[in-house]
């Protein structure tokens, strides 16, 4: 039986949360966190709070696989289903994207008469204009070699999603709900075989940003969308299992999300990505069928959380790309020394810059993004 997915105020709460644990693992982390933490009882908390926060960008990967694919199975039969999906995407995606880049790439070193700090090699903007910049940490693990005035890192998730939008909607046009779940676990296992051979030939910290590696996260969305759009018995017993599943995998992820990176090695590193997809999949399971209505998802909804999942692309954009800046504007150490403490250094460093982007954020989707956003509605789906 079709069914139609239905705007679900919790997932966009949860995608606030999910943007703003993100910004606090990346905060803490450009803050020198893990060096002030040490032997600080709060401090030592924000560590394990902010270490949770690094896999948000789970949860993004599996929430894309699974709105992406309910998308595309309710349009599939439509005439211009891809012409329409494309261009929504390209609408949503690339000004954002693309304006960043040409501030940083372009506008900024014209500005500056090309000061070395803000300059970047055209053989480097080649792959993040092509969303392939993954490419490039896997190529140079976290040594960029960009501009040191800025902060590109964090693209790499934008390149995963894209590489995913470009394939996918071929795949769910040409198989049918029970063939997208085949495909879906293939991909689970195809992923855990990745990083288990990227362990073995020691690239570990590749595995982070390699598509291949990171797509478990999309495929549980996926896999999880077909069995929904089916609806028979096999998504009644998904339901049925997913709040004791999310009790259970709430447990495993805690305790994975607090061990350290440098102990993230061997069947760790492999499993954990995906206990955590396995997690966020079935909070999505739960949102998805109450509806809201239970009292944590409605602490989840509330309309603060809404408003962070609105601008939750913006917000991930804006915070990594300032960090170079943030250091600057909102140094720890002169806070801490007038503080007298290195913890409240670190805690007004984290608030402030996280103020900054969401507010830059705020200003940029109501006066850039929203306009383009919204002639979505002359590519509608159903024609």
């Amino acid at each position: 039986m079709r069914i139609t997915l239905g705007r679900i105020e919790a997932l966009d709460g949860l995608r606030g949360w999910a943007a703003m644990a993100v910004v606090v693992h990346h905060l803490f982390i450009s803050g020198g966190g893990e060096v002030i933490a040490l032997g600080h009882p709060i401090g030592i908390l924000i560590m394990k709070l902010a270490l949770f926060g690094r896999h948000g960008v789970d949860f993004f990967f599996v929430l894309s696989g699974f709105l992406i694919t309910s998308i595309l199975l309710e349009s599939r039969t439509d005439k211009s289903y891809f012409r329409t999906f494309h261009v929504r995407r390209m609408l949503r995606i690339l000004p954002l994207c693309y304006g960043c880049l040409l501030v940083v790439f372009v506008l900024i070193p014209w500005l500056t008469h090309g000061a070395s700090q803000w300059v970047t090699p055209l053989k480097t903007q080649v792959f993040f204009w092509t969303f392939t910049n993954n490419v490039l940490c896997f190529i140079d693990g976290v040594a960029f070699p960009i501009a040191p005035a800025y902060n590109l890192v964090h693209f790499w998730a934008l390149a995963v999603e894209e590489q995913f939008y470009l394939v996918w909607p071929f795949l769910v046009f040409l198989l049918s709900p029970r063939g997208i779940v085949r495909t879906s676990l293939l991909l689970i296992v195809v992923a855990v075989l990745t990083r288990a051979g990227m362990e073995v030939v020691g690239f570990h910290t590749q595995i982070w940003y390699f598509t291949f590696a990171r797509v478990d996260a999309l495929a549980v969305g996926t896999c999880l969308a077909a069995v929904r759009f089916e609806n028979g018995w096999s998504w009644e017993a998904v339901k049925r299992v997913a709040p004791q599943s999310l009790l259970l995998l709430a447990v495993l992820t805690g305790g994975l999300a607090l061990v350290p990176r440098s102990m993230c090695v061997g069947t760790i590193e492999v499993l954990r990505y995906l206990v955590f997809a396995l997690f966020f999949g079935s909070l999505v399971v739960v949102c998805v069928a109450d509806q809201g209505s239970g009292a944590l998802l409605k602490v989840i909804s509330n309309p603060a959380s809404r408003r962070l999942g609105e601008y939750s692309y913006g917000i991930y954009v804006y915070h990594g790309l300032l960090i170079p800046c943030f250091g600057i504007w909102f140094r720890p150490e002169s806070i801490a020394c007038r503080a007298q403490s290195q913890v409240a250094g670190l805690v007004w460093y984290m608030l402030w810059a996280t103020a900054v982007s969401v507010a830059l954020a705020a200003v940029s989707y109501h006066l850039y993004e929203k306009p383009i956003v919204n002639l979505k509605r002359h590519f509608p789906y159903g024609r």
